[in-house]
């Protein structure tokens, strides 16, 4: 008998293991490319299973919990994995300290967003969600995206430093973003990020159930109305409001180059039909006008890219003051004069500024000159006023410097603010990360663009520069990672969403359902 019963719970702990890595594994797939988003809508539904063998075998609150966890853990790692491509600092004097470097911050990153499971796995527990129950429809999506919510101003809050927000910034993992590369999509223009991750948990839950063959008319109802949903999203919000389409210049360089782009992109002009267009988008750090020795051809480039003194390029540069130095979005004219600059509001941890957490390992470790080096060269100084639409020629850009692209609060605000197009002056090649990044930083892109109804321009050194529509469609795209020229068309849109109007409410209604479910159940 007492064989039996451990022969029974060896097989259950290999089996649990085997669920909380498989269950893992698959929530990260939609996040492995930009096209396997697809993938979004069934690879909750094993996790749903896993949750069903937790409950039939009667696991222990803490217990489940901890398994939980285990498999947001495995989720994340997978998931932020092109951490593992970031180029080491060389600088880093202690040996043991640069060889951690990367598996440190990778591991601190899965600890923190890996919490919010944490959260939804306590909720769970408390809640006595049963999905033998109809109120499972409801109530796993709430405490799913207050989950998804929590980790991401967890993370804001531990990545926290002289220039760290905090916020609702880090989103990676969210489902909203996966499905993003989907026509559900549109949703996201009435319910925002995580309305959109709630819905795709909705949609994996009624497939459940059908697999089941339980609740099927509710399940059927349920997909027949978000599919009704996303179509409405989409009529109402598909053709752009206010002035008539033009042309656009982006700029793309190559992953390689440094500040000598110039030969290379005037080369690349000679292929591009000659059409001068109003404004031009360069890559972040450009430098344009910056080097007197290359001041000829900056001068050449402009004129042979815009079409009149009223005509602009957007980039970044540096604002200097007496103590500091701030990245910013600038606007110059033909002749390189600076027309108007904006600081940097968002900065990335580690790339623009030193964590505190970081600082005190790096102190701990001797690395007194690595904080030096940082500060004196890497360091950007935040900006404290909010970034404000750049009207040019009767059109209103609203403009963010790269890490922009991955907090969706701040081109939200921009649109409110009048932004009837977007703007991303990238580097996204700066920090050497790898390309699962950028596929999910064009799934993040997808999602500004819809969501707020605006074409999104993105001019970037190395991988990705591109014209989306407000609907999501590719106009134009490098063709591969050299230094070139591309021209494509925008369409101003002056018309506000719900989710830009709103932002994200759903996470509100969901934390009041939850809220008043309790108080429903006590008083019952």
């Amino acid at each position: 008998m007492k064989h039996h019963m451990l022969t029974t719970v060896r097989h259950y702990n290999w089996l649990n293991a085997l669920y909380i890595v498989s269950c893992g594994a698959t929530l990260a797939l939609p996040f492995m490319s930009y096209q396997l988003g697809w993938l979004s809508f069934v690879t909750f539904v094993p996790f749903l299973f896993y949750l069903v063998f937790l409950q039939k075998g009667q696991t222990k609150t803490r217990k489940v919990i901890k398994y939980i966890w285990l498999v947001g853990v495995v989720f994340m790692a997978i998931t932020i994995s092109w951490m593992y491509q970031l180029n080491t600092i060389d600088l880093i004097q202690d040996p043991w300290t640069r060889a951690l470097f990367v598996p440190l911050t990778l591991g601190l990153m899965v600890l923190f967003f890996s919490s919010g499971f944490v959260l939804f796995a306590w909720l769970y527990t408390k809640l006595k969600v049963s999905l033998d129950s109809k109120s499972s429809f409801l109530l796993l999506p709430a405490i799913w995206i207050a989950g998804e919510c929590a980790r991401s101003i967890i993370f804001s809050i531990c990545a926290l430093g002289e220039g760290g927000s905090i916020g609702m910034h880090w989103n990676f993992g969210a489902l909203g973003l996966a499905a993003s590369a989907t026509p559900l999509v549109y949703f996201s223009r009435f319910g925002g990020l995580f309305g959109l991750s709630f819905v795709v948990v909705l949609v994996n839950i009624a497939i459940f159930q059908l697999w089941r063959r339980k609740f099927v008319r509710v399940s059927q109802l349920i997909i027949v109305s978000i599919i009704l949903a996303t179509l409405l999203a989409y009529y109402v919000y598909h053709t752009p409001s206010g002035t008539s389409s033009e042309q656009i210049g982006v700029v793309h360089f190559s992953s390689n180059v440094a500040i000598d782009y110039q030969p290379a992109l005037l080369e690349s002009l000679q292929a591009v039909p000659k059409s001068k267009v109003n404004l031009v988008v360069f890559p972040e750090y450009s430098h344009l006008f910056d080097e007197p020795r290359l001041l000829n051809e900056d001068r050449q480039i402009a004129q042979l890219l815009l079409k009149n003194e009223s005509s602009r390029i957007i980039t970044t540069g540096s604002i200097f003051t007496a103590k500091t130095e701030t990245n910013a979005i600038v606007e110059l004219d033909v002749s390189g004069q600076q027309m108007s600059a904006q600081g940097k509001t968002f900065l990335i941890p580690g790339g623009e500024y030193i964590p505190y957490l970081y600082k005190g390992i790096l102190i701990a470790s001797g690395n007194y000159q690595l904080i030096a080096y940082h500060e004196g060269e890497k360091t950007v100084f935040q900006s404290k006023k909010p970034i404000e639409p750049i009207t040019i020629n009767g059109v209103s850009y609203g403009v963010l410097a790269c890490s922009g692209i991955i907090a969706p609060e701040y081109y939200r605000e921009l649109t409110n603010r009048g932004a009837e197009v977007l703007v991303n002056a990238a580097s996204l090649s700066t920090m050497g990360i790898g390309t699962q990044f950028f596929d999910q930083a064009k799934q993040m892109a997808r999602f500004q663009a819809v969501a707020n109804a605006r074409t999104l321009v993105q001019s970037a050194r190395g991988k990705l520069s591109y014209i989306m529509s407000q609907n999501g469609t590719i106009q134009v795209q490098n063709k591969d990672d050299s230094t070139s020229y591309m021209l494509g068309d925008i369409q101003p849109n002056s018309t506000r969403t719900i989710y830009t109007l709103l932002g994200e409410w759903t996470v509100l209604a969901s934390f009041i359902g939850l809220a008043l479910f309790v108080y429903l159940n006590k008083k019952s």
